[in-house]
């Protein structure tokens, strides 16, 4: 799925969908937009837990009482949540040991659409009700204890961290929880200057002539984030960030957070947007390279081109599964 886990089960029809993708990697149970819409995370533990300053969760900054804390976390690593929390009168930053908040680590994830409204309950006891979720909201269960599940759900401006019953849970549509990639990997042409417009583009598309086009290559990460690497000089495209602001650099490595970058599909072109500096990519007409503010204008808009078949007609890997994005309509009970 493309940065969120909602999903729509339609009662009497099921759409296949044909993907002629190999495997994608699927980053762990946390959703991939967490960043702009972050989870609501609550620990399993009244005693006092350990916070970080880094995400391997080697250099301990303080503690805090499990109790009654609420993490707003934006980011996770292999097993660090980093965000937002209140510890007395201060709001603090800093990483968390996941397992503090997830019952069971080792869990085998699942993702499944509710069919009905479905309440959350704060813990495994059941006693006490967190937070009701609608129809067709997506969830991912985390751990289980029984045929009881810890999830992950959706609400309208955030994710939450819960408890479903067993009888909740079995109400439930699952599926394989597979990321859509936006472009396929491979080598593209990218140009900036498209005018878009509601259906798509402008019948005038001069300005993409005043643009140089570049050859680069997209190489996909999880989610909608990418690396972009420069075929002709061997090189990623990173953000540096210093007190000027960010700008793009071209470097033999990508790093970690700096080398990733979102790209979103618009009507009739992308948006690349970096990861660290939340800026748009864009060109000037004589190839420099720049950030801005503003996604919208049309020197952030960049048609993007496959220049050769991405995906060969001999022996093509083909994936089945539901796709609620393509198959949105609830039919006979919606």
């Amino acid at each position: 799925m493309k940065g969120k886990i909602r999903a729509i089960w339609a009662a009497t029809f099921i759409c296949a969908v044909c993907f002629l993708l190999p495997a994608v990697r699927v980053r762990a149970a946390f959703p991939v937009d967490m960043e702009k819409k972050p989870v609501w995370a609550y620990p399993i533990t009244f005693e006092e837990i350990n916070y970080y300053r880094d995400e391997k969760l080697t250099k301990p900054e303080g503690s805090i009482s499990g109790n009654g804390l609420k993490l707003v976390a934006v980011r996770a690593s292999e097993r660090g949540l980093y965000g937002t929390f209140e510890d007395g009168n201060k709001k603090k930053k800093a990483w968390f040991d996941q397992a503090d908040f997830i019952y069971d680590m080792d869990y085998e994830h699942e993702y499944a659409t509710v069919r009905a409204p479905m309440l959350i309950y704060t813990d495994e006891s059941f006693d006490q009700v967190r937070d009701e979720i609608r129809k067709y909201s997506g969830v991912i269960a985390v751990s289980n204890v029984g045929e009881n599940r810890q999830v992950i759900y959706e609400k309208k401006d955030h994710y939450g961290i819960g408890w479903m019953t067993e009888g909740s849970f079995s109400d439930t549509l699952i599926y394989d929880g597979r990321e859509k990639q936006a472009l396929r990997d491979g080598v593209y042409q990218f140009q900036a200057g498209y005018l878009d417009s509601k259906k798509g583009g402008l019948e005038d598309q001069s300005w993409l002539d005043k643009y140089p086009a570049f050859k680069w290559k997209l190489i996909h990460a999880y989610g909608d984030l990418y690396e972009i690497y420069d075929p002709e000089t061997e090189t990623f495209l990173t953000t540096d960030m210093d007190k000027k602001g960010a700008r793009p650099v071209w470097r033999t490595e990508s790093g970690e957070r700096a080398g990733l970058f979102r790209i979103e599909r618009g009507v009739g072109a992308f948006t690349i947007e970096s990861l660290i500096a939340r800026n748009y990519l864009t060109s000037d007409q004589v190839g420099n390279l720049s950030f801005e503010l503003d996604g919208t204008t049309f020197k952030c808009h960049w048609r993007i081109r496959a220049l050769k078949k991405i995906q060969p007609n001999k022996d093509p890997f083909v994936i089945t599964q539901y796709d609620p994005d393509w198959c949105a309509t609830p039919y006979g009970g919606g």
